[in-house]
């Protein structure tokens, strides 16, 4: 079942933040296409609309300039990129909490500045700052707690897409 779950979220990923269509998504990470395209129309009656989050993660939404959503969704995709890495490193905990950090911070500020006026980005810039607040917590307080907690940060990205899109 993890393993399903893993395809599941790496699927995900490659198709709202990659933006790689479905079936190449699924070819990528080895699922068959309709396995899928179900998964997709699970999530989607589950209230997670991967078309949504896709388009939301353009930002191309609220009048941002195109340089603003060419910055936001270069940084994203090599925010994502390093996330990847991070996850799959054997970074002693204390120095992936403080990486985690900064990719944090370095992503409030992006989305703030990219998102100027628009009421849903401000929202998930104030969710985004309180979840870099809490991994320095978590980092400063209770470090080996840190792996776990990035494991289910990617498990909640889908209900914040809920939330947000």
């Amino acid at each position: 079942m993890a393993r399903n779950q893993d395809k599941h979220d790496a699927i995900r990923r490659s198709f709202v933040i990659d933006r790689v269509n479905l079936k190449a998504a699924a070819e990528l990470h080895k699922v068959a296409p309709a396995t899928a395209a179900r998964w997709k129309v699970k999530a989607k009656e589950k209230g997670d609309c991967w078309d949504k989050a896709r388009s939301a993660s353009r930002l191309a939404q609220g009048g941002i300039g195109d340089l603003s959503i060419q910055v936001l969704e270069d940084f994203t995709l090599q925010y994502s990129a390093l996330m990847e890495v991070l996850k799959h490193s054997e970074i002693e905990p204390l120095e992936k909490a403080s990486i985690l950090t900064k990719l944090a911070d370095s992503y409030v500020k992006i989305t703030k500045a990219a998102g100027g006026g628009d009421n849903q980005i401000a929202r998930l810039s104030v969710a985004m700052e309180t979840l870099k607040l809490f991994s320095g917590f978590i980092a400063e307080r209770s470090p080996h707690m840190l792996e776990q907690f990035v494991l289910l940060l990617e498990q909640f990205a889908p209900e914040l897409s809920k939330q947000y899109s």
